[in-house]
């Protein structure tokens, strides 16, 4: 005759991981499963890498300083020893292209990182306390920043700011803002009416577990969607401030500043301007694509 067993707390837990990790694991597979599937967002992803590495690895890949100068091949065509040609300043067009990687690499992490940290509490509060905190308040000061366009915005913040590559992360930050908040607020007001959300409360669950462990990580999948996105606006935009000079200051290599230095000679030596405007142009293509392929993964309508 067989006695029941009581099951311990710590069987309960364990059993409780296992599951977490399972279906975690599960969710895992069922993206790559969809993102694979999806080939343009590989060739994002291919894109977005060769980005990264030109940027990790340049003083290698580099074939000169960027900086040094050849005085005796200025506005050089491009030949076997300067493959783009060269500068004004006689420096390698190449090798400033390969290096302003590093720029872009860092304007598509840095102001989306500051936006995520400022957005998603923001949204959260919003979206989960209602009330004065939401309508009178946040949501107020998110449609005043979206009430300008998202360049003017960032130009405008940067210019008051003055010059510089952490002043213009700082504007690019900025005008991000106003969308990650909408986007969690709007998960935030879905989730919370959910009938587990209620029972969780119900048990005793404090506002800091439910936001933390239950609503938060299930309104994640729209933002690291618009995560993508933002990461090539953010390219974009830093490019088109240090082309209007409230960017990255010379001599530091950018591909925005070598397009305001290539204008002067777009008519006799197009080919100057094409290097980075081909080099921004993929960076571009290669985020969306990659969001593209992000947004299908997350999608279960998409199997």
């Amino acid at each position: 005759m067989s006695v029941l067993q009581p099951v311990s707390d710590e069987v309960i837990q364990a059993g409780d991981d296992l599951a977490v990790a399972v279906v975690h694991r599960s969710r895992a597979t069922l993206f790559w499963i969809r993102f694979r599937r999806n080939k343009p967002a590989i060739f994002g992803a291919f894109l977005i890498g060769v980005m990264v590495v030109l940027a990790i690895f340049a003083p290698i890949i580099a074939p000169f300083d960027p900086n040094a100068q050849d005085l005796n091949n200025l506005i050089g065509p491009p030949t076997s020893h300067h493959l783009l040609g060269t500068d004004d300043l006689g420096r390698d067009v190449l090798s400033r292209l390969i290096y302003g990687a590093r720029v872009s690499v860092a304007a598509s992490i840095v102001p989306v990182a500051l936006a995520l940290l400022a957005g998603i509490p923001l949204g959260l509060i919003a979206g989960y306390y209602r009330g004065f905190l939401d309508e009178g308040l946040i949501m107020r000061v998110v449609d005043a920043l979206q009430a300008f366009p998202f360049l003017v915005l960032a130009l405008a913040l940067a210019a008051v700011l003055g010059p510089g590559f952490l002043n213009a992360m700082i504007a690019i930050a900025v005008g991000f803002v106003p969308g990650f908040v909408r986007i969690v607020r709007g998960q935030v007001l879905q989730i919370a009416a959910q009938e587990y959300i209620q029972g969780a409360r119900a048990l005793g669950a404090g506002d800091a577990r439910i936001l933390l462990r239950h609503i938060l990580p299930n309104s994640l999948a729209p933002v690291l969607v618009q995560t993508s996105v933002a990461m090539a606006a953010a390219i974009l935009a830093e490019a088109g401030l240090s082309f209007l000079g409230v960017g990255v200051q010379p001599p530091t290599p950018s591909w925005g500043t070598m397009l305001t230095f290539a204008q002067s000679y777009i008519v006799n030596k197009p080919y100057l301007a094409v290097a980075p405007g081909v080099a921004i142009f993929l960076a571009v293509l290669g985020f969306n694509l990659f969001g593209d392929g992000v947004r299908d993964g997350l999608d279960p309508r998409s199997s």
